[in-house]
């Protein structure tokens, strides 16, 4: 499993793998997302006895949706990476105004 790669760990078990599991709701783009959101956020950290992390902390932080964790990483963006992003999103698809609300 991808999820496991990006966490580094063998195994996952417990209240996290089925918090990734619910959220993701199948699809294995948004769980990967998810790994690399509690990894970059610094909420899960690998410890002795396996993932230490505050569990209450990290289902208020994980987003909702594909397109919550994709703004919150625009809101990250410098404003002169932006328009990068805008130019990334395919002209065939609609574009969602909360990212463009918040490139702006």
């Amino acid at each position: 499993m991808i999820v496991k790669a990006r966490l580094g760990v063998s195994e996952l078990t417990g209240a996290l793998g089925r918090l990734i599991i619910d959220r993701a709701e199948g699809n294995p783009l948004f769980a990967e997302e998810i790994a690399n959101f509690l990894r970059e956020e610094r909420m899960v950290r690998k410890g002795a006895a396996g993932l230490e992390y505050d569990a209450a902390a990290v289902a208020a932080a994980v987003p909702a949706s594909v397109q919550s964790l994709l703004t919150q990483r625009a809101d990250r963006l410098l404003p002169a990476r932006a328009p990068v992003l805008l130019n990334g999103l395919s002209p065939f698809r609609q574009r969602p105004e909360s990212l463009l609300g918040t490139c702006r």
